[in-house]
C-alpha cells in the first residue's frame, strides 16, 4: 500500500502496520477540534530570521520543547517573486486540477507536473488568473516553481473561517520530520495515518493543541501502538 507524501513523493506503508485498516478516502479526516481552547503558541513569517537551526525539520530536537512554535509558510514576496530564503530546487510547467489535499489554506493547490503529484502549490495571491505556484519540495524553504499556463481551477473552496488550518510538516520533540500523507492511507485506533516521517514512524490524527505544547499520536517504527508525543515546531 502506498500513500502521496506532500512533496508529492511515494512511500510504502511498512509491513508493520498490516494491522492497521486501510481507507480509500482521498481527503484527509476532519480536524481535531480545538474550540475554546487558545494555543499558545507563536507565528511567524517563512523568512531566514524565522527558520533557525533549532525550527529546522533537520536539526534533532536537543531538549523537551516548552512551547510549540508554528511557522507559516510564507513562499512568495509582495512583489510576486520566491521569498528571500526561498531555495529553487526545480522549474517545470503543469496543470493544477483542484484545492490542495494537505492543507485548507485558500492559495494552495493541488497540482500535476508530468506524472508527479504536487500539493501543496501556492499562487501568489488567491487569484485564479495567476499562473505561477511555489509548491512544497520536501523541506519548508524549498519550492518546486510551476508554471501553470491554463491558471487555477476557479474559486478556492478552502474558505476563510472554515475547518482550522492543520500542519503540513510536523517536526517532534524526538527530531522526526514527518509530512502529511495523502491518498488513501491506513487507521489506527479509529485515527487517519494522516503523517509519514523520515525515520519511518507516522502519525495519526491532527495535533492536540490544548496546551503550549501541541502533541500527536506517533507510532514508532516496528510499532504496532501510538503515543502522544509532543511537537517542536509546526509549518502550516
Amino acid at each position: 500500500m502506498f500513500a502521496t507524501a506532500a512533496t508529492g513523493t511515494w512511500f510504502a506503508l511498512s509491513p508493520d502496520h498490516a494491522s492497521a485498516r486501510a481507507t480509500h478516502s482521498p481527503q484527509p479526516a476532519p480536524a481535531r477540534s480545538s474550540a475554546g481552547a487558545t494555543p499558545a503558541a507563536t507565528t511567524s513569517p517563512l523568512a531566514p530570521s524565522a527558520v533557525t537551526e533549532s525550527q529546522t525539520p533537520t536539526a534533532a530536537a536537543s531538549s523537551a520543547p516548552t512551547q510549540t512554535q508554528v511557522v507559516t509558510l510564507s513562499p512568495w514576496s509582495p512583489g510576486g517573486t520566491p521569498a528571500t530564503g526561498i531555495t529553487i530546487t526545480d522549474r517545470a510547467s503543469g496543470s493544477c486540477f483542484g484545492t490542495a489535499e494537505s492543507t485548507m489554506r485558500t492559495d494552495a493547490w493541488r497540482c500535476t507536473a508530468g506524472d508527479r503529484i504536487l500539493d501543496p502549490c501556492f499562487s501568489p495571491d488567491s487569484d485564479p488568473s495567476d499562473t505561477s505556484a511555489l509548491c512544497l519540495d520536501g523541506a519548508p524553504d524549498r519550492m518546486v516553481e510551476l508554471s501553470v499556463p491554463e491558471g487555477f481551477p476557479g474559486n478556492n473552496d478552502h474558505m476563510p473561517g472554515g475547518p482550522d488550518i492543520e500542519p503540513i510538516i510536523l517536526v517532534l520533540a524526538n527530531g522526526a520530520r514527518c509530512s502529511f500523507a495523502g491518498g488513501g492511507t491506513a487507521t489506527l485506533a479509529g485515527q487517519r495515518l494522516n503523517y509519514g516521517c523520515d525515520n519511518g514512524g507516522y502519525l495519526y490524527g491532527y495535533p492536540n493543541k490544548t496546551a503550549a505544547v501541541w502533541t500527536i499520536s506517533y507510532a514508532a517504527p516496528g510499532s504496532g501502538a501510538s503515543v502522544s508525543t509532543p511537537i517542536s515546531t509546526v509549518y502550516q
